[in-house]
């Protein structure tokens, strides 16, 4: 796996599938026991114009974006977590059976400037 199969399978497996969960929530809460605020926010969402509910799937799909956007910048180390003092590095690998790669090595394109370039 490169960094850029990295970069493509987080966009796929969390991005979109996190977009499509919250939507589908929106419309048709799951679980035995669905919230009064997950009903109320279900009523309000199905009471919406085509319009509306394009721009609320839009929103949702933007905070989406921004969370793993920002997620892979600490990763990078482009956002600290760490408050003064020294700071460490995040080491990102992916391990196979048959090899190793290094996912983030901090020289080339970074995690989260791959990621951007996908959602643009």
């Amino acid at each position: 796996m490169s960094p850029e199969q990295f970069v493509d399978a987080i966009r796929e497996v969390v991005r979109d599938a996190a977009v499509e969960g919250v939507i589908n929530n929106l419309v048709s809460p799951s679980g035995r026991k669905v919230s009064t605020e997950e009903r109320k926010r279900s009523t309000w969402y199905s009471s919406l114009g085509n319009d509306d509910r394009s721009y609320v799937n839009d929103i949702i799909s933007s905070a989406v974006d921004e969370a793993v956007f920002g997620m892979l910048s600490v990763i990078d180390g482009a956002r600290a977590i760490e408050e003064g003092g020294e700071k460490g590095e995040l080491v990102l690998m992916y391990k196979s059976d048959e090899r190793e790669v290094l996912l983030k090595d901090n020289k080339g394109l970074f995690l989260h400037d791959m990621y951007n370039s996908l959602t643009q």
